[in-house]
């Protein structure tokens, strides 16, 4: 297995070499796309597949996991890079003949190349040694195929890439790393598609989202620093209209399309950073302006208030840090209203402050006074 392992990558290497440069619009290599092709067909049987070629298939993956094949990994990840780098330059080009250029050939041979990562990725212990493997650059080929304008019009690329980032981002002392990528950003690449209209595809978004706040305060301020330069001067200077920036591509979203899973986890991301952010911080001037890019009424309600709606403590838990969060910096620092904040309870919306105590002083309690100090 170990020999065939070589022949595909030289195979791959070779013909990936022989390629016309990013720029000039032309279709991939034929023996780069039979390469990719055949590598995914093995590494991941189709349904019904016989055991004996499941075994094939395992000892495959075994094979590219093997000390010394560090650099199956890393073509693997040049191969997405490439793809990307044609499938833009196609797109940019207002003239081109797509079916000429083959539009949809690099989409095939991006696709099978990520998705050969993705059972690279298949456990946190194998996303751990994958971006260790790749020195980053399995997350980096994620990020830039998510951040290309052209992915967009390629939901299968779209949902591999967000895939296997989430997988990547698995382990909590992984994130950092995935976090520091850029430019562009990883959350800034994962944004465009949070309204994604496949559903699946939505969610695998918004967990990725997630985690890369939680546990990770890092990447939080780094996404609220993006927000309030995004915002400019206005953010600097603490105009209302800057409040809640950094959220605006989620609180403009139409919820009645968004899936559950996709809702709950984008509110997470929403609370999780909001408390990292706003429980922070040095007090100066770019600390503030970040701040208050995070908070707004729209992004109150987007977040902690929908997560108390729920039922679980956990998430009731993670909303009252990002309501304490605000709470303590006040009004004075950012769009602190709690009196414009109401959570749906019973098919009805109640003031937040009720919302709070029924979960403090309820039958079965999910929050503490503590947990609740300077919200009620």
């Amino acid at each position: 297995m170990a020999a065939l392992m070589e022949r595909v990558f030289d195979a791959l290497r070779d013909a990936l070499a022989a390629a016309p440069a990013p720029t000039t619009i032309a279709p991939p290599p034929e023996a780069a796309e039979s390469a990719l092709k055949g590598l995914r067909r093995l590494l991941e049987p189709a349904d019904g597949a016989t055991a004996e070629q499941r075994r094939v298939g395992a000892d495959a993956l075994a094979a590219l996991r093997a000390p010394g094949t560090e650099a199956h990994a890393k073509l693997l990840c040049a191969a997405v890079r490439r793809a990307t780098a044609a499938i833009d330059a196609i797109d940019r080009d207002a003239a081109a003949d797509t079916a000429a250029a083959g539009l949809t050939r690099w989409g095939h041979l991006r696709v099978n190349a990520a998705s050969a990562l993705l059972q690279l990725a298949s456990t946190e212990l194998a996303s751990v040694e994958l971006l260790e493997r790749t020195d980053g650059a399995a997350a980096a080929a994620c990020v830039g195929l998510l951040a290309s304008r052209a992915a967009r019009a390629d939901a299968e690329g779209v949902r591999v890439g967000a895939t296997l980032l989430r997988n990547l981002c698995m382990p909590r002392l992984s994130r950092a790393r995935v976090g520091a990528l850029g430019p562009p950003a990883a959350a800034d690449a994962l944004l465009p598609h949070v309204g994604h209209r496949e559903p699946a595809v939505a969610g695998v978004v918004a967990a990725c989202l997630r985690l890369l706040v939680e546990g990770c305060d890092a990447n939080a301020w780094k996404f609220a620093r993006a927000g309030a330069a995004s915002a400019g001067d206005a953010a600097a200077a603490g105009d209302a209209a800057a409040a809640g920036a950094a959220f605006a591509p989620l609180t403009e979203l139409e919820l009645d399309k968004l899936h559950p899973f996709a809702r709950a986890e984008l509110a997470r991301f929403v609370c999780l950073t909001i408390a990292a952010v706003c429980g922070g911080g040095d007090g100066g001037a770019d600390d503030a302006a970040a701040q208050r890019a995070l908070v707004s009424t729209a992004a109150l309600r987007f977040g902690p208030c929908f997560l108390l709606s729920s039922r679980h403590a956990t998430l009731h838990q993670e909303a009252a840090a990002a309501l304490g969060a605000c709470a303590a910096l006040g009004a004075a620092a950012v769009a602190w209203e709690p009196s414009a904040l109401g959570v749906q309870r019973d098919g009805q919306e109640v003031a937040l402050t009720a919302a709070l105590r029924a979960l403090v002083q309820g039958g079965t309690p999910t929050l503490t006074p503590a947990e609740c100090a300077g919200l009620l």
